[in-house]
């Protein structure tokens, strides 16, 4: 029996397996998915959109945090580059665009595991601040790795342009 122990011991251990316990005798199985906690903000374009630079503004824990995106008539939207930005608590990435104009945000902690409890956004175009509210995200927390492996929390929100 001990001999047939090391045997899988020395097996798992060459193939990166971790074998550990919960305080159980079931093993624990992390899988190897990596899933950021935060904040995600989808902005839902007006029906009519007028083209041009607009940016979406985050403040949280003391950090102010822009995005920049170009607006089309036909309502697509492009992120500027860098397409992120970091303080010294938050961070603010993943300037997505998609085809129907919607334009994603996320704000993430600098451990990647979880968002603001409370954010100030502010959308703006060249001329004026077209929308501005402050965000009290509900998140959801999970262990997207298996339990045992990591919890990471998530919100989502959707704002709608006038």
């Amino acid at each position: 029996m001990r001999a047939v122990l090391v045997t899988i011991l020395v097996l798992a251990a060459s193939s990166g397996c971790v074998l550990t316990s919960g305080g159980t005798n079931d093993p624990i199985a992390c899988t190897e998915l990596y899933t950021e906690g935060g904040l995600r903000i989808t902005v839902n374009p007006p029906a009519t959109v007028t083209p041009g630079r607009y940016t979406i503004a985050v403040t949280a824990g003391g950090d102010a945090l822009e995005l920049a995106y170009d607006v089309a008539a036909d309502r697509t939207a492009t992120c500027v580059a860098p397409c992120a930005a970091a303080g010294v608590n938050f961070m603010l990435d993943r300037g997505l665009s998609l085809d129907d104009g919607r334009m994603i945000a996320f704000v993430t902690d600098t451990s990647r595991s979880t968002g603001p409890v409370t954010a100030l956004l502010r959308i703006s175009d060249a001329s004026a601040v077209v929308h501005a509210e402050q965000l009290h995200p509900v998140y959801r927390t999970t262990e997207p790795n298996g339990r045992g492996c990591g919890q990471v929390s998530n919100a989502d929100m959707t704002v709608s342009l006038p």
